[in-house]
């Protein structure tokens, strides 16, 4: 068996061999998508000594993590010179699945985050504490 080689998403358990007459193998074709809410379809090209030729699809489809924010913006309000205020920031995770985050920050900002990357069970929030410092 051969493939185009482009797309690494699906796999065999094996790309060559020998059957028999009268007998048959089985073949495992895996799926590992690399992107969520991808979908992608490979074909393989079975080539039998006896010139006969066999084509065989795989599609695949990927499904997104169901990951959002409590909030698309933060807003601290008044703060006072010289004194900080902190608000909750979740991150949930209703996926079957775990699944990661991370926050991209500047060491030298006005903001700290009490978490800046981690995993999140299925079914779970992370719960992230933001401080401002004006």
């Amino acid at each position: 068996m051969n493939d185009d080689e482009k797309d690494m998403s699906f796999s065999l358990s094996s790309k060559s061999g020998n059957i028999l007459p009268g007998a048959s193998e089985t073949i495992t074709v895996t799926y590992t998508p690399s992107m969520p809410g991808s979908a992608t379809c490979t074909k393989y090209n079975i080539s039998i000594l006896g010139g006969n030729n066999l084509n065989l699809s795989c599609m695949g489809q990927s499904l997104v993590n169901d990951v959002c924010l409590s909030s698309k913006s933060i807003h601290f309000g008044e703060v006072q010179l010289e004194s900080t205020t902190n608000r909750l920031l979740n991150v949930v995770n209703d996926s079957d699945q775990p699944t990661t985050f991370q926050f991209y920050s500047d060491k030298t900002n006005i903001f700290a985050f009490s978490k800046t990357e981690g995993i999140i069970k299925p079914h779970s929030t992370a719960r992230i504490i933001i401080e401002f410092y004006p």
